[in-house]
């Protein structure tokens, strides 16, 4: 046992549910926000989440958190973990100060897959040397603590938010009815006649599935990606041939679907996606940057639910990430609230950079709301002075004329 599980353990009593936490507005795990998926009524929570913390399982250190089912059927052995790299980013505004990556489990089942709880298994995961078990996307009813050192491991909530889904029920043309007039109008008119005009005649954009489809599409997809302005952050199509491994690895097993979208046979847009069962993920997206007056990436989402739409095959087309874009919202019929929860192997390494992270996005966070706060009194300022600008000089003229 590490000197810090050993100085945890002293803090710990009562069977370890007193904890260290920071931020957040409560602990609960329990329930959906109840949209169109016909999820379950929210329940309260019982003795696991009791004072806010993790219940532990008696016979190991794995973390057992208990959430409200999506869809029948689907249990914790359910449930697909794999081996992956995650990144914790050290930036502030657009200037990135460091990246520094572990070894993690982590779990790639979509949380409208969830089951009646999930087995977090991080006493497998630290025995096997990884330093971290991660939950992209986790359901939660409230938003959680963002820093809890609990007795087995350090739980880090890097991003809280809306994960917007598409649910595939009935006809497309059903589905864009339910948008606003005006929303519904533009995005036709980007697609059908300004797009179209564009590219001189009908829009090329292809589909990738086999192996050999899959291999191509990341040839000329990755090129894209570097340009993508989100790409230094981590995200986008890794131009890496371990990455590219799995990814065909996949590909062979019918799970990825690639999508381009082409100007005159230069890749302009692309979009790749996974499935789980019934659910399709769009998981990486990314579009040049010389071409977004023309909205590649909102034209080529389109294309792709269209085209699922009638396919009739999933039931779910999921937006990914709890980072929010304004499309995700146009293009979504509900929503739930996650979080992306990572538990790190409780040692003084990992405490201190997943502490000096935390106050570095305090920080950034903190200066952030200060420029707004500033840019809105300076806002007001100038209008309040224009206005009394325009009034003494509308008292000047009256008076003069009063004087003639």
């Amino acid at each position: 046992m590490s000197k810090l599980a050993k100085v945890i353990n002293r803090i710990s009593s009562e069977g370890g549910n007193r904890v260290i936490a920071i931020g957040g507005k409560g602990d609960k795990l329990l329930g959906y926000e109840r949209g169109r998926l016909g999820l379950p009524e929210r329940r309260r929570s019982g003795r696991a989440m009791r004072y806010g913390t993790d219940r532990q399982q008696s016979s190991s250190s794995d973390v057992i958190l208990e959430v409200a089912p999506s869809c029948k059927g689907v249990g914790v052995d359910n449930f697909v973990w794999k081996k992956h790299i995650e990144t914790l980013y050290f930036q502030i505004g657009r200037w990135m100060v460091a990246r520094v990556n572990f070894p993690s489990l982590t779990l790639v089942t979509p949380p409208f897959q969830i089951g009646e709880r999930l087995l977090a298994p991080t006493a497998a995961a630290f025995s096997s040397g990884c330093e971290v078990v991660a939950c992209p996307s986790l359901p939660v009813r409230q938003d959680l603590p963002t820093l809890r050192i609990c007795r087995h491991a350090i739980r880090y909530v890097t991003h809280r938010g809306d994960q917007y889904y598409i649910e595939f029920e009935g006809s497309f043309e059903g589905y864009l009815k339910g948008w606003s007039q005006q929303a519904r109008y533009k995005i036709r008119r980007d697609v059908r006649r300004h797009f179209t005009r564009f590219a001189g005649g009908a829009i090329d954009w292809r589909e990738y599935r086999s192996v050999e489809e899959i291999s191509e599409f990341l040839t000329r997809a990755t090129p894209i990606s570097r340009r993508s302005k989100h790409y230094s952050r981590g995200f986008g199509l890794r131009d890496s041939e371990e990455r590219n491994a799995a990814l065909l690895s996949d590909a062979a097993d019918g799970s990825l679907r690639g999508y381009l979208l082409l100007y005159r046979t230069q890749a302009i847009a692309y979009a790749l996606c996974r499935i789980y069962g019934d659910v399709i993920t769009y998981s990486v997206a990314g579009y040049d940057p010389d071409f977004a007056e023309h909205r590649p990436g909102a034209v080529l989402l389109y294309l792709i639910l269209e085209r699922l739409f009638s396919e009739k095959k999933f039931r779910i087309f999921d937006l990914t990430g709890t980072t929010y874009y304004a499309y995700k919202k146009q293009f979504s019929s509900g929503s739930i609230r996650c979080a992306r929860v990572l538990w790190f192997r409780p040692c003084w390494r990992n405490l201190l950079l997943v502490l000096a992270n935390y106050l570095l996005m305090a920080v950034w966070s903190g200066a952030s709301k200060a420029k707004s706060m500033v840019d809105t009194v300076t806002y007001r300022g100038s209008r309040i002075r224009g206005r009394a600008v325009r009034l003494n000089k509308a008292a000047d003229s009256s008076q003069q004329g009063w004087v003639g």
